[in-house]
């Protein structure tokens, strides 16, 4: 029996409180433990990490789950796994680790990780260039921002003149303004242990899980993109479907569903707003 607690923030839009779970698969729970996992654009490829596992998971199916298959992986040898954006055209990506470098990658077959070259390293810092941690990373549908998500539960965005290429980052500290505390943010409830984080392909809403709590956490972007305006809509806890969930992904083209990616129950899609 699911167990579900509704909680209302002070978002204008968006409101995640009547959040409804529309499909599950869990046939892959291990491949889907941790961080930000990306659909690419039409829904048939899914990506996803591992954390822990030190890799990057390929999947085929569509965004109903009807069908989903895992199709190979990626490693990044030594290296915590929380995040992976790849191009609409499955043909280059971005990969981030826990101690928040990202790998640009290529793929010599659209997107497939078969023979896929390893990639240089960057790394993100924060606005007082120190190194910081992460435990979610995802980009914007275009490419051109990354987000980070840290232990701490600060967000951070990050600018590229070219999608998906790291070596066109702007600067490794965070664009201007854009370094967002959310356990400041009015209502906002008390986190216990964060990961992933998606947006959605508007820029208007934020998605992250907090994994102790059983919950899926949204937050409202007044102005596209721009974490200045974050508002903390509401969070969603269900003890039964969100048990063990690690991660989040943006739908590629709806941002009224997310779907949420756990070592227990597998990748599951929801409703919330």
């Amino acid at each position: 029996m699911t167990v579900s607690a509704k909680l209302r923030g002070a978002g204008s839009g968006g409101s995640i409180e009547d959040a409804k779970l529309l499909a599950i698969d869990s046939t892959y729970p291990a491949l889907v433990r941790y961080g930000s996992g990306w659909w690419v654009d039409g829904g048939d490829h899914f990506y996803s990490s591992t954390y822990t596992f030190h890799d990057y998971n390929h999947f085929t199916g569509d965004l109903d789950l009807a069908t989903f298959t895992y199709e190979n992986e990626y490693t990044w040898t030594n290296s915590d796994t929380f995040g992976i954006a790849v191009a609409a055209d499955g043909t280059k990506g971005m990969m981030f680790t826990g101690d928040a470098e990202t790998r640009d990658f290529t793929m010599p077959t659209p997107y497939s990780f078969a023979g896929v070259p390893g990639g240089t390293a960057y790394r993100f810092k924060n606005s007082a260039n120190s190194n910081v941690s992460c435990v979610g990373a995802t980009t914007s549908r275009d490419g051109l921002y990354v987000y980070l998500l840290d232990t701490g539960h600060i967000v951070r965005r990050y600018s590229m003149t070219s999608p998906f290429d790291p070596s066109t980052i702007v600067a490794v500290t965070p664009d201007a303004g854009q370094e967002i505390d959310l356990d400041s943010l009015p209502g906002v409830l008390a986190f216990v242990a964060t990961y992933g984080i998606s947006i959605s392909h508007d820029g208007t809403l934020l998605h992250i899980a907090d994994r102790n709590l059983k919950t899926l956490v949204q937050f409202e972007l007044s102005t596209p993109y721009d974490l200045t305006s974050v508002i903390y809509v509401g969070s969603y806890l269900d003890a039964v479907n969100l048990s063990g969930i690690g991660g989040v992904a943006a739908h590629p083209s709806d941002r009224t569903i997310v779907y949420a990616l756990s070592q227990q129950t597998g990748i599951s899609k929801w409703r919330v707003a």
